[in-house]
């Protein structure tokens, strides 16, 4: 029985992660059980090796796709980053407390909060845009 060389047993394959899109992807080339002499990880990092797919951190970029997931996850994650602070901003000026710091200035006369500096938007302002 003839030895077979490894070349002939070598299974490649591109691993390609990323949700909604791939995004990321690494290429093996290797034996289907990820131990043989000469098998190569391209594009990503061995962490373990005992499972090419699993313990492999892909590192290789796909850029349609890291484009697409970048702004998909941005559109998700503003809202709740932002809204907290947007919202914080209506409910003080509803209420004619500073937008900055909170100050009361319902009964105070003036355009500059007095503990923060924030200048209040008045009529005269609002007119000029």
């Amino acid at each position: 029985e003839k030895d077979t060389p490894w070349f002939d047993v070598a299974l490649v394959g591109e691993h390609r992660f990323g949700l909604p899109a791939a995004a990321v992807c690494h290429v093996y080339i290797g034996g289907d059980d990820g131990h043989f002499p000469g098998d190569r990880l391209i594009g990503g990092w061995r962490i373990r090796r005992q499972d090419v797919l699993r313990d492999t951190l892909p590192l290789r970029p796909i850029w349609p796709g890291f484009a697409i997931n970048t702004l998909f996850y941005a559109a998700i994650l503003w809202p709740l980053i932002s809204g907290p602070f947007a919202l914080r901003h209506h409910i003080r000026r509803k209420r004619g407390l500073c937008v900055s710091c909170g100050y009361d200035l319902r009964h105070a006369n003036h355009d500059v909060c007095p503990e923060c500096g924030w200048r209040r938007e008045t009529d005269a302002s609002r007119a000029l845009r």
